[in-house]
């Protein structure tokens, strides 16, 4: 989490790290797939999800980070455990956009983004970390999903 993280993080717009900040979470359908709109810490950051070749398919402006999915049985290494166990994201390649098509970048110069959700419904836990090759951690959040009903839910969120 050195300087040069931080100068990135700030480059992209990206919430500052803070312990407890204001998320809120909006899906929309989309033609192929969903928007994902989050608003954390008053930063907004959209990105396109969609399912393509039994990977889950994610487009983050220029950038396209590619995942399949795990189901684990169990929970967060903190011996919570849940009924439904933990859902992972395990990243498979990053490809950036460049003149209309999608160029895959080799894995030194990939970003790599983990994530998880433990649990379902009210009771999910959601954790993300987004790391930039040289730079290490930019971007990380992890929290508790309530319903749309509530009108903020709480959660951390750190950048360098």
């Amino acid at each position: 989490r050195g300087s040069l993280a931080r100068v990135a993080a700030r480059l992209l717009r990206l919430p500052r790290p803070a312990a407890e900040v204001a998320v809120h979470l909006e899906v929309r359908p989309i033609a192929e797939g969903r928007l994902w709109i989050r608003e954390i810490g008053g930063k907004t950051l959209s990105s396109g999800q969609r399912v393509a070749g039994g990977l889950l398919l994610e487009e983050f402006g220029p950038l396209l980070c590619a995942f399949r999915l795990r189901a684990a049985v169990g929970g967060p290494p903190d011996g919570r455990r849940h009924e439904l166990g933990e859902l992972r994201y395990e990243q498979e390649f990053a490809a950036v956009r460049l003149f209309g098509a999608w160029l895959r970048l080799p894995a030194w110069m990939s970003p790599k983004v983990r994530g998880r959700v433990c649990g379902a419904g009210v009771d999910a836990r959601t954790e993300v970390e987004i790391a930039a090759p040289l730079l290490g951690t930019i971007l990380s959040y992890a929290g508790i999903t309530r319903p749309i009903t509530e009108v903020r839910a709480r959660g951390a969120c750190s950048t360098p």
